[in-house]
């Protein structure tokens, strides 16, 4: 049987999210979407040890076809670079959707000289 719970148990989240807890995050709402989740995913090449590293992957089969996602996730500074590295990925993986998940506002970069 089992017992019941605690009710002055309370669970907060942190106000600022780190790396990982915004990958688990990402493949928490991949999993509850019913699909297929793969974190920390690394492609290497003989030349180098390694060449990328995806964050969260989901995949499901809906309507006849592979349907897949890919999770980026960002604790730090991000900007274009990070937006056309995951369009890339989307890309060479032929996938659906790409997401980046960031914890922290984009900041343009100063172009003052």
């Amino acid at each position: 049987m089992r017992e019941p719970m605690d009710e002055k148990k309370v669970i907060s989240l942190p106000d600022e999210l780190d790396a990982d807890q915004i990958e688990h995050l990402g493949a928490a709402i991949l999993a509850v979407g019913g699909l297929y989740v793969k974190k920390n995913i690394t492609e290497k090449v003989v030349t180098r040890e390694e060449v990328e590293e995806i964050d969260a992957f989901g995949s499901a089969w809906k309507d006849g076809r592979p349907h897949r996602v890919i999770i980026e996730a960002k604790s730090g500074d991000w900007g274009a670079r990070d937006l056309f590295t995951l369009l890339g990925r989307k890309v060479y993986l032929e996938a659906d959707v790409a997401v980046l998940l960031h914890s922290k506002e984009f900041t343009p970069p100063n172009m003052e000289s």
